[in-house]
Formats: C-alpha cells, sequence, structure tokens
C-alpha cells in the first residue's frame, strides 16, 4: 500500500458534474472564530479546486493527484462529498514557489511591472496564504492547545489583512500607477486622483504584513517546543518563504514601481504648471 493511501479513507465514489451542496461541506479552510458549519473556501485548495489549477500552481502535485484518484473532469467538491482529508494531504504535499528569479527592472514600464508583481508574487501569495490556512487548521484541530488554536487566530487576522492588502493594490493603486504613465505619455487625460493616500496606504500594509509574519514566527516557535507534529514544519518552511517573498516584493513596489509613479505624476504636474503660466 502506498503511503498515501495509510493516511487516507477510500475515495468517495465520484458525484454529478452539477452536484452543488458538496460546496457547502467541510472540506474549505474553517476560520479561527468561525461556527462549526461556517467555512472559508477558496478556489485552488477548496471544493472549487481542479486539477489542472493545483497542478499548474504546484506541479508536484501532480502525482499526488493521481495517487489519490483526482482526476480532471471534477472539482474536488463534486469529486468527493467531503474533501477536507484530502485538502491536507494536498495542502502538505504542495512545496513553496521556488524565488522569482531577479530581473533588472530599471527600464521596465510600469505595466510590465504591475503584471510582473502580479503573475509572480500576488498569485502564488494568495495560493500559499490558502494552502498554509488548511494546514494550520489541522494543527490547531487535531492538537487543541492554546498556543496553536492563538497561532490559527493570528495566521487568519494575517491571511484577511494581507488579503485586503493585495485586493487594494490590484484594484486601486495599480490601475492609478498605469494611468499615470499613460497620461504623461500623452494617451489619456490625467484626472489629478489623490496618488499619495494610496502609496501611504499600500506601506502601512507592507509594515501590518512585517508585523503579522513576526508574530506567527513567534507563536509557531513557541508551538513548536510543545507540540511535535511534521506539519510544524510544513507552516515554518512555509512562512519562511512568504517573508521572502514578501521582501522582494515589497522591494519591486517600493524601490521601482512607486518611485516611477511619483516621478509620472511630477512630470505631469510640472507640464500642467508650465502651461497655465503661458
Amino acid at each position: 500500500m502506498n503511503p498515501i493511501s495509510e493516511m487516507t479513507p477510500p475515495v468517495q465514489p465520484c458525484l454529478p458534474a452539477g452536484f452543488t451542496a458538496a460546496a457547502r461541506l467541510s472540506g474549505g479552510i474553517r476560520r479561527a472564530d468561525a461556527s462549526p458549519s461556517s467555512t472559508t473556501t477558496g478556489d485552488l485548495f477548496g471544493p472549487r479546486g481542479r486539477r489542472a489549477a493545483l497542478v499548474a500552481a504546484y506541479g508536484e502535485l501532480n502525482d499526488v493527484c493521481t495517487l489519490l484518484g483526482f482526476g480532471d473532469g471534477f472539482t474536488l467538491g463534486e469529486w468527493s462529498a467531503s474533501p477536507g482529508w484530502a485538502l491536507v494531504i494536498l495542502a502538505r504535499a504542495a512545496r513553496p514557489p521556488r524565488p522569482a528569479p531577479e530581473w533588472d527592472w530599471s527600464m521596465a514600464t510600469i505595466p510590465e511591472l504591475v503584471a510582473d508583481i502580479i503573475a509572480t508574487h500576488h498569485v502564488p501569495l494568495r495560493h500559499e496564504l490558502e494552502r498554509l490556512g488548511i494546514v494550520i487548521d489541522h494543527l490547531a484541530i487535531s492538537h487543541q492547545c492554546a498556543v496553536l488554536s492563538s497561532l490559527r487566530k493570528v495566521y487568519h487576522e494575517f491571511k484577511d489583512a494581507l488579503t485586503l492588502h493585495l485586493d487594494q493594490e490590484e484594484c486601486d493603486l495599480f490601475p492609478l500607477c498605469i494611468a499615470l504613465e499613460e497620461a504623461l505619455s500623452g494617451r489619456q487625460t490625467w484626472a489629478g486622483q489623490d496618488v499619495t493616500s494610496l502609496i501611504r496606504f499600500a506601506g502601512h500594509g507592507h509594515e501590518e504584513c512585517k508585523s503579522g509574519l513576526r508574530r506567527l514566527m513567534d507563536l509557531l516557535q513557541s508551538a513548536s517546543a510543545s507540540v511535535r507534529d511534521p506539519d510544524i514544519t510544513v507552516v515554518r518552511d512555509g512562512l519562511h518563504a512568504l517573508a521572502r517573498d514578501l521582501a522582494m516584493h515589497t522591494a519591486k513596489e517600493s524601490e521601482l514601481l512607486i518611485p516611477a509613479a511619483i516621478f509620472s505624476e511630477e512630470q505631469i504636474r510640472a507640464r500642467c504648471l508650465r502651461g497655465a503660466s503661458k
């Protein structure tokens, strides 16, 4: 018997593709302050997750899906009415993404920088937040100790805050930065929107992320002194990788993207002043 099948129950019969009740069952990530029936699910590690998307994000999961019997025709929720056990296995087996290669972005346009930040950092980060949440939830439920309960609560607060930060950047800050470069090049008009407050909000989000990660590392260190579980190492490796990526992600924004946007705004304002003085 292979090691995965020894850890898991037999795969339940596949459900019809139109079956939707599984999405309401316990396969998602359970929030620390949620009632037993409340779940928060993602598009990757959740009942809506599909094999192709999992393997695209984490190539090593291809063999794991094969061993589990999870094929391409169904979502996880359609394949198993209660896929929580499979989600734990998949989340454990997935490895944090490798650090992004370093490039010289000094000549990049703002749209090129934004596209790279989203594809190289934001998307993998959202996946990792889902994945680590599943492992941390499982740890806290399995051991029922105070330090792991605290870790779980703090992690979900961190995850929610970081997700809000990513949403704000993608919905507000990044489009504004692109619009500034477009206006500077004359491809569109500039409406004089407030850039400063968005930049300040983004900077505050970066500091919150660093503070939250430090607190999580401290709690995990305390947990490792009293809890012997391989999932502790899975979480530690994931948090360290998260910290490395956030440092690169933050540097691209604070050292490249934000200065480029500020420069564009200054040039536009100077142009407007010259026009007004004629």
